[in-house]
């Protein structure tokens, strides 16, 4: 689980840039000619922090993720072999797999939402996480 949070963690480390840029490229597509412009208008506007808004929901739902994944489908392959008498086989890891990616999905969700909501912003000025969750 420890590796799971780290990998996790590592990977929006990683990718949060290029998160940013979907983002505000999805919501306002007119603000940005293209992938280059918008990364370049950023890191210009804001600096390079602009381009790690939303770190910690970020980082949180990645690691949230990646521990959801490693520990539901361990237990749901456990179970469905037990209960259900399934062998080794494309049935029982399409199964595991359709319940590993609800369950990593619905444990994510919270975090996608401040993660998106904290990319957004162009301010300058930090939110706090509460205010996020209400607006």
């Amino acid at each position: 689980i420890l590796a799971a949070l780290c990998t996790g963690t590592f990977g929006a480390l990683i990718a949060n840039p290029i998160d940013v840029i979907k983002i505000r490229l999805m919501v306002k597509p007119q603000s940005y000619p293209s992938i280059a412009n918008a990364f370049y208008s950023i890191q210009k506007d804001e600096g390079i922090a602009g381009l790690y808004k939303g770190l910690f929901p970020s980082t949180l739902r990645g690691a949230f993720i990646a521990v959801g994944e490693i520990a539901t489908y361990d237990q749901t392959k456990t179970i469905l072999k037990k209960n259900f008498d399934l062998s080794e086989g494309l049935l029982l890891h399409s199964m595991c797999s359709l319940i590993t990616g609800f369950v990593a999905t619905t444990v994510a969700a919270p975090f996608d939402l401040l993660k998106t909501r904290s990319m957004n912003l162009k301010s300058s000025s930090s939110s706090g996480v509460l205010k996020m969750i209400n607006s």
